[in-house]
């Protein structure tokens, strides 16, 4: 039945093509002649007829455009499936690892693990297409533990530094008031440094409220010693800027190399 359709259609069209042909010819013929209006007229009508005939080639060039733009459709669903996969995977992958670790003495990530970690994440959620407005609020948790940690080195000099003081300068300041007050100073300063920039602190005051921190220390030190501090601490100071600005790490392997020994690589 639908080939007899078929055959019906066909037939039709060419009759139709055909009869448009003839007249459109004529048309032409009129109209050389001289015999314009008649012409037009002629030109119309085969016009129409071939029109007509055409009729079913405009809804198969339809139906095609509208494969074309639901073929396309599907592929960029089927990339996003992919996407959704990887960050699935992603996903369970943390979960496990997290899980495995409940516990243990050494449940936290290493540093290493945690950047490569955060890296991952970062590339699915782009690939994915998010917007960078919730990659960073993704992302920000880890900026603040990087940014803790970074502190912690660059403190952890300062540290010794005032445990040296006290323990030289302890013995004098029973007997010197003023010696006593400026112990007491760096007292309170050595147990502060780090805690007044905890990790909820904004990502961008961390860096400055750290620095100011230091600069008090600074004066309660020898001068030689602060000429050293100051180059010690520039390096981890940086690194700090940039984490808080970028949410990555300028130099990962400077961080990973520093943090040896205090937490598990």
């Amino acid at each position: 039945m639908s080939r007899a359709k078929s055959v019906f259609y066909g037939a039709i069209s060419g009759i139709l093509t055909v009869a448009g042909s003839v007249v459109t010819l004529e048309g032409v013929r009129l109209t050389i002649a001289g015999h314009v209006d008649d012409g037009v007229k002629a030109l119309a009508a085969g016009l129409v007829l071939l029109l007509a005939a055409s009729v079913d080639r405009f809804e198969s060039l339809k139906g095609l455009s509208m494969e074309v733009k639901m073929r396309k459709t599907i592929d960029e669903a089927e990339v996003l499936i992919e996407r959704l996969r990887g960050l699935s995977a992603l996903t369970g992958k943390t979960l496990v690892s997290l899980g495995a670790r409940v516990g243990r003495w050494d449940s936290a990530l290493s540093p290493r693990e945690s950047y490569a970690l955060a890296c991952e994440v970062r590339q699915t959620l782009e690939d994915a297409g998010v917007d960078q407005a919730a990659i960073r609020s993704a992302i920000t948790p880890w900026a603040h533990v990087m940014l803790f940690d970074l502190a912690g080195l660059a403190t952890n000099a300062i540290h010794g530094e005032l445990n040296e003081l006290l323990k030289h300068r302890m013995p004098s300041a029973a007997r010197d008031d003023e010696e006593r007050a400026r112990l007491t100073q760096a007292l309170e300063l050595r147990d502060t440094l780090r805690i007044n920039c905890q990790p909820g602190d904004p990502l961008t005051t961390f860096p400055q409220r750290l620095r100011s921190n230091l600069e008090r220390a600074m004066p309660l030190l020898p001068g030689d010693a602060t000429i050293a501090l100051r180059e010690r601490l520039t390096p981890w100071l940086e690194q700090m800027d940039y984490t808080a600005k970028n949410l990555d790490l300028r130099d990962p392997e400077q961080w990973f190399a520093g943090l040896m020994g205090s937490r598990p690589q």
